[in-house]
């Protein structure tokens, strides 16, 4: 009898020290994440009291021009990126970082008025094989208290048109920086290098205002600069800002 209540102690003991496993979809659902209750919301991150098991199991329950809140509970690693396509959507990092890593395509894709906001504190890291960001009449925003850090293997950054980018952090390209096309409004708050053969911002038509902090080529090209716009593109182009001197190199 001894024997069968040590075996039962045991069994007890070793599934509550295992860790939850979830399915791609899961969701888990508590009170205590908004309410002080004891029971907390499980997984990565939460939509009210409903927690999921990934960020992409939260992404994909958004509905089309319907503000949005996700909680980041934990640090959060995206391996296959993120592409949102007329949502509206913060995302609280509440202390946590977000790291996207997409070795075959684009970072983040947002397109068709989407709006992707960051809130709270913490670390927005993307690599990508191709563009970090990608936007297309939708804006993305991101506070002084969240670091964004964009690597990627093509351009840092790419906005076709109509959009807005607002961010506090470094972009780095190994082919260029920023590029952008039509009627975008683009601050970044850091520095934009290209350390391949193209400029680190690049404008190809008319009507953008970027402003960035520095914007530095970093390659052995002879034909890259910091800051190029084409003959008949006419934008705005400001480098540093009045209490920050940049660098065009």
């Amino acid at each position: 009898m001894k024997r069968l209540i040590s075996i039962a102690l045991c069994l007890v003991l070793m599934f509550s020290l295992c860790p939850y496993v979830f399915a791609e979809g899961s969701t888990i659902t508590g009170t205590g994440a908004t309410d002080g209750g004891d029971e907390p919301v499980g997984g990565v991150c939460r939509i009210g009291d409903t927690g999921y098991a990934t960020l992409n199991a939260a992404l994909a329950t958004l509905a089309d021009d319907t503000p949005t809140t996700i909680v980041l509970l934990k640090d959060v690693i995206n391996g296959s990126g993120i592409f949102l396509s007329g949502k509206k959507v913060t995302i609280d990092l509440n202390g946590n970082n977000l790291s996207v890593n997409n070795g075959v395509g684009i970072g983040i894709e947002i397109e068709d008025g989407t709006e992707l906001t960051l809130t709270g504190s913490g670390r927005l890291d993307v690599h990508a094989k191709f563009e970090c960001l990608y936007l297309k009449q939708s804006s993305f925003i991101a506070p002084e208290t969240v670091t964004v850090s964009f690597i990627s293997d093509a351009w840092g950054l790419a906005a076709d048109s109509f959009s807005t980018v607002d961010m506090h952090g470094d972009i780095t390209g190994a082919v260029g920086g920023l590029a952008a096309r039509y009627k975008n409004s683009i601050t970044v708050n850091g520095t934009v290098k290209s350390k391949g053969e193209n400029h680190a911002v690049y404008l190809f038509d008319s009507d953008n205002t970027v402003q960035v902090g520095s914007a530095i080529v970093d390659s052995e090209s002879r034909t890259a600069v910091g800051v190029y716009v084409d003959e008949f593109a006419v934008s705005t182009v400001t480098v540093g800002s009045p209490d920050k001197r940049g660098q065009i190199i």
